[in-house]
């Protein structure tokens, strides 16, 4: 299970930067969208699912909401249908025509947008009731969740985004849990977005486990062991990229403990990056981070 910042399972999320937007997110219940958008967000809600029903999600998604991600926990088996509201097209979703009808992680490319689903049979396969979708780009038209419940129960949903305008960053910081398994590679749920300045991540762990940084819109290595990375080092080492300054502790750590490495971003990142945690050990790592106004 993974903690951090406004109790939600999304790894890296970069709090709201508006009292717009915190507003909005106190008063409504299920997705919360601030009317005219906001730089990004997130919040987490609850859904009761009844047995072999199908649920509306309050709130829909509108048009412009950038890299939405969204995380369903539920101890039952419940599934997430996410459908086009403006064309009803079923997007995902079992055995209703859907465009991803998946029991294991799938994607598609649909009107500007690329939809990933983790699969009906959850993030972990055979954890029903633990999904996900994540939608890469910037929506052009109004999307609807909806859960199918094969089982009755309660659902927690999680949701990080980036908005539709761009606005002035406020400084944050946030931390978060993640367990690693032996020898797993396992991808840190939230994409750093672009026009955060001077970040800082730090993990510590009492086992061995690497830090991996990727350009997302590029899927190029930045940091990281023999994956044919800019920075791949067991010391101290930073690297210009795209008008930022990366620098990376080593795979080594702290010289105490392999487990403690950092990363610093010198600048405003440009694009968007994908933090990843590779274990040689099991066990748990703890990741804080903070970035500074602009």
């Amino acid at each position: 299970m993974r903690y951090f910042t406004l109790k939600t399972t999304l790894g890296i999320t970069f709090l709201l930067s508006t009292l717009t937007s915190l507003h909005a997110q106190e008063n409504c219940s299920g997705f919360c969208f601030p009317e005219g958008g906001a730089a990004m967000g997130g919040g987490t809600f609850e859904q009761f699912v009844p047995t072999r029903t199908v649920v509306d999600v309050p709130g829909e998604i509108p048009a412009g909401i950038k890299n939405l991600y969204v995380e369903l926990n539920a101890e039952v088996d419940v599934d997430i249908q996410l459908f086009d509201t403006d064309a009803d097209i079923p997007l995902v979703g079992w055995n209703i025509g859907a465009l991803i009808d998946n029991g294991n992680v799938a994607s598609v490319d649909y009107k500007g947008v690329t939809i990933e689903y983790s699969g009906y049979n959850g993030i972990v396969c055979g954890d029903h009731g633990h999904e996900y979708i994540k939608i890469t780009g910037t929506t052009r038209n109004k999307l609807q969740m909806k859960f199918y419940g094969y089982k009755e129960g309660q659902a927690t949903v999680t949701y990080s985004y980036e908005g539709n305008q761009s606005g002035n960053r406020a400084a944050g910081n946030g931390s978060f849990k993640q367990q690693i398994a032996h020898k797993s590679l396992v991808e840190v749920p939230g994409d750093i977005p672009a026009g955060m300045k001077n970040l800082y991540i730090s993990l510590t762990s009492k086992v061995d486990v690497d830090i991996q940084l990727y350009d997302a819109d590029t899927n190029e290595p930045l940091v990281g062991w023999k994956i044919g990375a800019l920075i791949d080092s067991s010391r101290v080492k930073n690297k210009l990229y795209n008008g930022i300054t990366i620098e990376y502790s080593g795979f080594n750590g702290n010289g105490i403990n392999k487990g403690n490495e950092y990363i610093k971003i010198s600048g405003v990142t440009r694009n968007s990056m994908r933090m990843k945690l590779y274990g040689y050990q099991e066990g748990f790592a703890t990741v804080d981070y903070s970035w500074e106004a602009n």
